[in-house]
């Protein structure tokens, strides 16, 4: 079979298997660890795509105050949605992260480096697609 002939029959099984992710999703957060009592708050996120790769915004709000992180990373298909890879920039260091998109819900883990000796920071999510 033609090379054309069997990108053409790829296509029509996968027709797009890189999953759409991007849009605003809005929910809540949870902060563990770092050495400090847990705190939450609410999170605006903000996913711009281009083919595999993502990129965009995280704002956590906490007691009023909003702290705007930006990310990268790369979105492929999992199972019934989709898996996100992430790199969150911090002034305190970058954190990594996993996520997941199932329907309309955007929630994933990040983990970032714990500063001046103390622990790592956890940080998990909840959203939904506005």
């Amino acid at each position: 079979m033609p090379v054309a002939a069997q990108q053409a029959v790829v296509r029509a099984i996968a027709p797009d298997s890189v999953p759409k992710v991007s849009g605003t999703y809005v929910g809540t957060w949870k902060q563990t660890g770092g050495g400090k009592s847990p705190e939450s708050g609410s999170v605006t996120i903000t996913v711009h795509q281009s083919g595999d790769k993502v990129s965009g915004t995280i704002a956590a709000t906490y007691k009023s105050h909003t702290n705007k992180l930006p990310f990268t990373g790369t979105v492929k298909a999992s199972g019934q949605g989709a898996s996100i890879e992430l790199v969150v920039t911090s002034k305190y260091g970058d954190g990594e992260g996993k996520a997941t998109v199932v329907n309309s819900t955007l929630s994933g883990t990040i983990v970032f480096p714990g500063r001046s000796g103390a622990p790592k920071t956890t940080v998990t999510f909840t959203t939904k697609k506005q």
